[in-house]
């Protein structure tokens, strides 16, 4: 009864050394993967090319649909202001430009300098946009195991529970031959039904009765 937690957590650390063999060889062909949450972050964990990895690729495709959307919209508002400049007067479009008119350029050439100023504050306004969100943007987290460390740490447990019975039962044989107790090794030839040292039958003694 006192070995039951002890053959139960040997069967069990088999059993995962099992499973994360049979997993190690099957992720070289497919890999598997799992998207799950955690205190409002996205993460995935799979197997991949004999490895456990866990990284938070998920959240940060998240981050970066929402920053495409929020610079989408900026776009489209930026667009809109631009076409309403070109269709109001003059006067609304900022500061005068200080360069000489040139007798050369068209008109499309002068409008664009007369927008010059809507439109660097346009792209001041989308380079503060990327900047908050790159500052805002989770950093890659990435961890990886190779599978034949867990492997050989769930194995450990059995393969010593083996080597120690072996050893034990080596040693039991090597004093029953020699007439001894196989248990603490007293002299068994003047008792050989019961040790009087530890009280234990040997072998023998229980197929004679």
């Amino acid at each position: 009864m006192k070995r039951l937690p002890l053959n139960v957590l040997t069967v069990v650390s088999l059993m995962l050394c099992v499973a994360v063999v049979a997993q190690w060889v099957t992720t070289y062909r497919s890999p598997a993967y799992v998207e799950f949450g955690c205190r409002g972050v996205r993460w995935r964990a799979g197997s991949h090319g004999g490895r456990l990895l866990l990284d938070n690729r998920p959240q940060r495709k998240l981050e970066d649909a929402r920053h495409r959307r929020e610079q989408d919209l900026l776009l489209a508002e930026v667009n809109a202001e631009l076409r309403r400049l070109m269709r109001s007067p003059p006067a609304e479009y900022g500061p005068p430009d200080p360069r000489p008119p040139d007798p050369r350029d068209t008109e499309e050439v002068k409008l664009m300098r007369r927008l010059q100023p809507a439109a660097d504050e346009s792209y001041a306004r989308f380079g503060r946009l990327r900047q908050k969100q790159l500052a805002e943007r989770s950093p890659t987290v990435r961890r990886s195991v190779p599978h034949a460390a867990i492997a050989a740490a769930a194995a450990f447990l059995p393969v010593a529970r083996l080597f120690w019975w072996r050893l034990t039962t080596t040693r039991r044989r090597r004093l029953r031959r020699r007439g001894l107790c196989p248990i603490c090794g007293y002299d068994l030839r003047a008792s050989p039904g019961r040790c009087p040292e530890c009280g234990t039958i040997p072998p023998d003694a229980r197929v004679a009765a």
